[in-house]
């Protein structure tokens, strides 16, 4: 897979949302409770090309090089760049707060320069500076989001948030930067805006009240593997949430072994998809991210490299810890042999 630059990836992007706007981002989150009581968040990022992704140690006290954004609390992320760079697309920090940032075309924003933080910047804000997701439902309301310039161009983004007791997703559809906080039904995809996802998911699913507790029987005939498209992701996320069942095994190996086996259901086989609006390279899910947000443990893996990464949230001291990245596309699976 060819790795563009930062400069190449901006003009496609900033190409992409002048001439294709209606073309399906296909990256997904999910999340759920799990039988011991913790939040489990899924997370799949699809792209034609590598996007600078390091996972990075943040430390208490670090600054972006944008809107003046230091990070008062530490949090491992996937970092679309090294040290300054501001573009973080999951992560995690010191309390137990997770984000995912997804495409959402349809985003409004304020103006540059008229807005307190770039949308590219929400993830590092969040994650450096909210205790929990109540937090930073508090932190949004005093901001307004103007559209940034990053990594991946103008293209709009809207965010899930969480710790172990609250869930939500965060959008912007305003010219005055204001913040909409939806209560997560468990499931964020793409386009359209999230409160018409949850219309059509519950036409979908029986006219269901409540897309986390819909009835199995009823799930069970409903037909949401097949497309890639933004609604049917958000569907198939739903219908995974509700058909769980850890009644042969709740351990926590189990429930971890379950939700990388909802992940593998968005996984693209490449050659099955093309975005040649930005790289001649066939669509695939660069990497997975897993949050256990009870655990604090972050989780991850890439396309080069099939096996597991287990980053112990809980276990760094934060109280000394150092600036730190690596890029994620460098190690390659490993294959254990089997002897006779």
């Amino acid at each position: 897979m060819k790795k563009l630059n930062i400069k190449t990836l901006i003009t496609a992007f900033t190409a992409l949302i002048l001439t294709v706007s209606q073309t399906t981002f296909a990256c997904t989150s999910f999340n759920y409770v799990a039988p011991d009581g913790s939040r489990i968040v899924g997370h799949s990022m699809e792209l034609p090309v590598e996007a600078h992704e390091h996972l990075a140690l943040i430390p208490r006290g670090h600054q972006f090089a944008e809107d003046g954004i230091k990070a008062l609390y530490g949090f491992v992320a996937m970092q679309h760049g090294t040290g300054d760079a501001t573009t973080i697309s999951s992560g995690m920090n010191e309390h137990g707060v997770s984000i995912t940032a997804q495409e959402l075309g349809m985003s409004v924003y304020a103006s540059q320069g008229k807005g307190d933080l770039s949308h590219w910047n929400v993830p590092a804000y969040i994650l450096g500076n909210a205790k929990s997701v109540d937090h930073a439902v508090e932190l949004l309301s005093k901001l307004s989001i103007y559209q940034g310039n990053d990594v991946f161009g103008t293209m709009g983004t809207h965010w899930s948030i969480q710790d172990n007791d609250r869930a939500i997703v965060v959008e912007v559809e305003s010219a005055m930067g204001i913040p909409t906080v939806y209560e997560s039904v468990g499931a964020m995809a793409n386009s359209p805006s999230y409160d018409t996802q949850i219309v059509i998911a519950k036409e979908k699913f029986n006219n269901a009240q409540d897309l986390r507790k819909v009835d199995r029987n009823q799930v069970e005939s409903v037909g949401v593997y097949g497309n890639q498209t933004s609604p049917d992701r958000f569907q198939r996320a739903i219908f995974l949430n509700a058909t769980a069942d850890f009644s042969r095994d709740d351990s926590k190996a189990a429930i971890l072994n379950h939700t990388w086996n909802m992940l593998n259901t968005f996984d693209i086989a490449q050659g099955t998809l093309y975005w040649t609006w930005l790289a001649p390279e066939p669509q695939t899910v660069t990497h997975f991210t897993v949050h256990d947000l009870k655990e604090k443990a972050y989780y991850y893996r890439t396309y080069k490299d099939m096996n597991i990464k287990k980053v112990d949230v809980n276990a760094i001291d934060w109280a000394t810890a150092k600036y730190s990245s690596s890029d994620i596309y460098k190690s390659v699976t490993k294959y254990e042999n089997v002897t006779f």
